[in-house]
């Protein structure tokens, strides 16, 4: 018999690879959603191309992500995309389910 390594692996599951891979990229794109809140906040006429480069993602990846920010109600759009500017939102619902003020209570 020659001479080899031998390694035993315990207690993985088949689809344990998956569901890390899946969580990971749930957990960069929550950081991502931040971090663009954040891009956002300290320059609100910010680029997609800008968040691009700034977040080392693609113009696409930004655009994904500010969709879900959109359908969050976290953000919107305020003019053209040029000359345009990002304003930061709260969502009244949860401000109100929170115990938070809200005009339309």
């Amino acid at each position: 018999m020659g001479a080899g390594i031998r390694v035993t692996v315990y207690g993985l599951k088949e689809n344990d690879t998956e569901n890390d891979t899946e969580n990971d990229t749930e957990n960069d794109t929550e950081n991502r959603l931040e971090l663009i809140i954040n891009k956002i906040k300290e320059n609100n006429s910010i680029s997609l191309n800008q968040l691009a480069n700034v977040l080392s993602v693609s113009r696409i990846t930004i655009i994904r992500d500010i969709e879900k920010l959109k359908e969050k109600g976290k953000i919107k759009r305020i003019g053209p995309d040029k000359g345009g500017h990002w304003e930061l939102t709260t969502n009244k619902k949860q401000e109100t389910a929170a115990g938070g003020s809200s005009s339309w209570q």
